[in-house]
């Protein structure tokens, strides 16, 4: 049975996912996150500092997918800087110091942000753009797991996830500040 994490664990997608994988027999689900759960597989823990104490969920564990992170687009350098990148290179050292083999890095579209009002193709190469702090703080996530993935051999895929919504009857609109994106 192999043991995966789930950061975000309570939140949007990582609820969705924890919930999803959480009925393979096959898996070990585990759950990290700084809300309260009444499932005790979801760790509580503050992954903008370090501390062993949520750390050791990644003990044993084959895969992480970190989701947690301020998913608000227009968020602010003071809390972009310790919830999505000093919570993500926390993750990313207690995944390297207990030996994770697969790690899943949420991104986002904001990465390539700059291009929304062009017409430009987007392809696999093309040049980073990102327009706002969290555009930014994903690009520097993606940094992160070449980084990991190069020093501790760790496989990272960084996901650039779109747009998710709860809101608007999961409908794309003008509410979703992305020109063509969200049309």
């Amino acid at each position: 049975m192999k043991k995966i994490v789930i950061t975000g664990a309570t939140g949007h997608l990582g609820n969705k996912l924890y919930e999803y994988l959480s009925q393979n027999d096959q898996l070990d689900v585990w759950g990290l996150d700084i809300r309260p759960s009444d499932d005790p597989q979801i760790i509580i823990g503050d992954i903008t500092q370090y501390d062993d104490a949520w750390a050791d969920v990644f003990a044993d564990c084959y895969g992480v997918v970190h989701l947690a992170a301020d998913r608000d687009n227009q968020c602010n350098w003071d809390s972009a800087i310790p919830n999505n990148i000093d919570a993500t290179i926390n993750v990313f050292q207690a995944a390297a110091k207990h030996g994770v083999k697969r790690f899943v890095f949420a991104s986002s579209n904001w990465v390539v942000g700059g291009y929304r009002f062009i017409d430009a193709r987007l392809t696999p190469d093309i040049l980073p753009n990102p327009v706002n702090p969290y555009g930014v703080t994903k690009l520097v996530g993606e940094r992160m797991g070449n980084f990991f993935s190069e020093q501790y051999d760790m496989s990272v895929v960084s996901a650039r996830i779109g747009w998710t919504q709860w809101t608007h009857d999961n409908q794309p609109g003008a509410h979703m500040e992305m020109g063509r994106w969200g049309n």
